[in-house]
Formats: C-alpha cells, sequence, structure tokens
C-alpha cells in the first residue's frame, strides 16, 4: 500500500513506527507491504514472490496450527517459521526452517539460512504440502480412522431390525469419496 490514510487507527498504529524504522535504517526500498483483499490475490502474491526465491517469514510468539505456513509453501515459497505450535508439526524433514520468535539472532539466522536454501525449502515445503496436507490427503486420513475405530464397534440394532456398525458407515463413505 501507497497510503497509510487508507488504514485503519489501529492498523496506522501498528505499522507507523515499523514504517519509521524502515525508512530510518535505509531499508524503504527493500520492504512493501501488499494490501490483499481476498485468498486468491494473497496467493497471487505468494507465488509472485516464490518466483524471486523469496522467503515467506511467521515469527508469531505462537501459532496454532499455522494454514499460512501451508499456503506459502503450497505457493513455492520458502517457510520461516515460529518454533512454537503448529509450524513444528508442518515444517519437517528440511521443508522449512523454524526459529525462536523471542531472539532476534534466531530469526536473523532463519531468514539468512531460509534465503540463502530459498530454492530447496520451496521444493521440500511444496512436496510436504502435497504429500500431506491436501484435501484428499486429509479426507484419507479421516477414512482410516473411521475405519479403524469403526472395526472395533459394536452392532447397533436399529429399528428396522437391521444390525448396522459404523464400519457400514465407513464403507459407504469410502464409497462416495472413492467412486
Amino acid at each position: 500500500f501507497n497510503d497509510l490514510g487508507t488504514l485503519s487507527k489501529d492498523e496506522r498504529r501498528v505499522l507507523e513506527p515499523i514504517l519509521n524504522i524502515i525508512a530510518q535504517t535505509g531499508n524503504k526500498h527493500r520492504v512493501d507491504f501488499i494490501d490483499c483483499r481476498s485468498q486468491q490475490e494473497l496467493a497471487g502474491c505468494y507465488r509472485f514472490f516464490a518466483r524471486r526465491n523469496s522467503v515467506f517469514a511467521l515469527t508469531a510468539f505462537y501459532e496454532p496450527f499455522g494454514l499460512a505456513p501451508i499456503d506459502a509453501a503450497a505457493c513455492g515459497l520458502a517457510v520461516v517459521a515460529t518454533q512454537n505450535g503448529g509450524p513444528s508439526e508442518i515444517l519437517v524433514g528440511g521443508s522449512g526452517v523454524l526459529v525462536d520468535p523471542t531472539n532476534a539472532e534466531d530469526i536473523a539466522r532463519g531468514l539468512l539460512q531460509g534465503i540463502a536454501h530459498a530454492a530447496d525449502y520451496a521444493r521440500r515445503g511444496r512436496r510436504r504440502v502435497q504429500m500431506t496436507y491436501t484435501w484428499a490427503k486429509t479426507a484419507e486420513r479421516y477414512l482410516e480412522v473411521i475405519t479403524r475405530g469403526a472395526s472395533q464397534a459394536q452392532p447397533w440394532e436399529g429399528g428396522d431390525d437391521t444390525a448396522y456398525t459404523a464400519l457400514d458407515a465407513s464403507r459407504r463413505i469410502q464409497a462416495f469419496v472413492r467412486p
């Protein structure tokens, strides 16, 4: 964005000190703030920066699950994220860089590492997303859990005098999901 006037009072209160530091350190030409209004625009931004071997950074003190790093990795960005919470389960096997969000030196180390090896992290991160976090993979894992639980279920006697188990329900769901 180019105009702070388009931001809310709270957004300006947060961003003005950051923008001042950026200007004072002579880095204004190195930092871009982009106003994405939809998921589609955000994905486009991620892909734009991925083509430039950029790094997605999420240095929150805690991130519960973390769709943002998954989305960024899916679009081909190298990911540097907090070690606290979901990213520690998402960024495994060299698929990203985990950092201590309370330690500026560790964040700097992670960013430098992410930039130096952006293509490798992007490739491994995208593969991790494709192998683990697609809707199809989620549905498969869901069905595995249902089937495992259903195999231990006891028959339920329905009103029409037929025994119906959770395993039967699981098979019906599988037939629907996997035609």
